[in-house]
């Protein structure tokens, strides 16, 4: 017995070839996508996608959604910027890097680009992406944008850091182990003594790495910091006091010049103290032996500021935008030899920022150099 009425539509994977028209020819897949896409709803209503929009924008989510017919049904506000905010060809290879991710996730291949972009932009943007699955099969895909130029930057920087750490250590340690051996070896007494300064001398240099390495880990956390009314002078005088050895050391003619006695600074005393010192031990290891050191403390529209100036080797032009990074010294062959940790100016600038303030530098190779510490007055009357 035959059934009455039309037969059923086929289903399953028979469904591409379905009667197309009321002629009942049967459509290609290629000829019949466009003309089923056409008919299908899309993933996302534009009510819907309206308001996931918002929600995106709301968090900063970068995102790009495509319907299951290739349609972009969605696109936030954070993923056009990151895609559209690059110079020409930046931006084109962001977008080629877009359309590319949301090919593959909709082929169930791995999907995922980084596009970095020449300096002096520098950025870089992650995209990936996924497909949306359901019960039917294939929904969507959808591509995730992010700017991880700060992650990267970060990344590199721990790098360098554990790489330069190694070389700082090696060093002395290196040293030490050395000089043990040979004090053990050694029957002579004056050239044993000798030895055991040698390494006295190592040890040192050793603790103070790790002791520049721990204040800048406290700065750089804010740990246990402590905020007092303080006299300024009384931070410049402290500071001072620690480099005396070394200023004797070298024969330094240090002169101090002060406009400000009264000025107060509100902060933690011990991170002040320690910026003021490392900027006049960095004067004092860079300046020729009896050469002048000068300290000049004043105050001016709300500001403190200690200027330490010396007469030393300076710095070449280009390399003063990186004295301030952990471990950094300048190609000069003296400021290579000179032993210290690398860390002062970083504390330094640290501090600084911990206070509201700045350290600024100006120097010319050859000259000398003066280092500016600037930080904000306290109001006596709110004390």
């Amino acid at each position: 017995m035959v059934a009455d009425g039309p037969p059923p539509a086929p289903t399953g994977p028979f469904r591409e070839h379905a009667p197309d028209d009321e002629t009942g020819r049967l459509a290609s897949p290629e000829e019949g996508a466009p003309r089923r896409a056409a008919r299908e709803p899309p993933l996302l209503r534009p009510e819907m996608a309206q308001r996931m929009a918002r929600v995106l924008d709301a968090i900063g989510e970068g995102v790009v959604v495509r319907d299951q017919w290739g349609r972009r049904v969605l696109q936030s506000a954070r993923a056009r910027a990151l895609i559209e905010s690059g110079a020409g060809a930046e931006a084109a290879e962001v977008a080629e890097a877009v359309e590319d991710v949301l090919d593959r996730a909709a082929q169930g291949l791995p999907a995922e680009r980084t596009v970095a972009s020449a300096p002096p932009l520098g950025r870089v943007v992650s995209v990936r992406g996924e497909r949306l699955g359901g019960p039917a099969g294939t929904l969507g895909v959808v591509a995730v944008l992010e700017d991880v130029t700060e992650q990267r930057r970060l990344e590199a920087s721990r790098r360098e850091l554990v790489s330069t750490m190694s070389h700082e250590l090696k060093s002395p340690v290196g040293a030490l182990a050395l000089l043990a051996e040979t004090v053990a070896l050694e029957g002579e007494p004056a050239i044993a003594q000798h030895l055991a300064d040698r390494i006295h001398t190592e040890a040192l240099r050793l603790s103070r790495i790790i002791d520049d390495l721990l204040d800048l880990s406290r700065v750089e956390s804010q740990e246990a910091q402590t905020t007092e009314v303080l006299a300024f002078a009384a931070v410049v005088a402290e500071a001072l006091e620690r480099v005396r050895s070394a200023v004797a050391a070298r024969r330094i003619a240090l002169e101090v010049r002060s406009t400000a006695p009264g000025a107060l600074v509100l902060g933690d005393r011990r991170q002040l103290v320690s910026a003021v010192y490392n900027l006049l031990e960095n004067a004092v290891k860079y300046s020729d032996p009896a050469a002048p050191v000068v300290v000049e403390v004043s105050e001016d529209a709300g500001a403190l500021e200690v200027r330490v100036i010396d007469r030393g080797i300076g710095i070449p032009r280009g390399e003063q935008a990186r004295i301030f990074e952990r471990f950094y010294r300048a190609s000069h062959d003296r400021a290579r030899q000179t032993p210290g940790s690398g860390l002062g100016l970083s504390i330094a600038r640290h501090v600084a920022r911990n206070h509201g303030g700045q350290v600024l530098v100006s120097s010319e190779e050859g000259v000398g150099s003066t280092f500016t510490l600037r930080l904000p007055a306290s109001d006596p009357r709110g004390s």
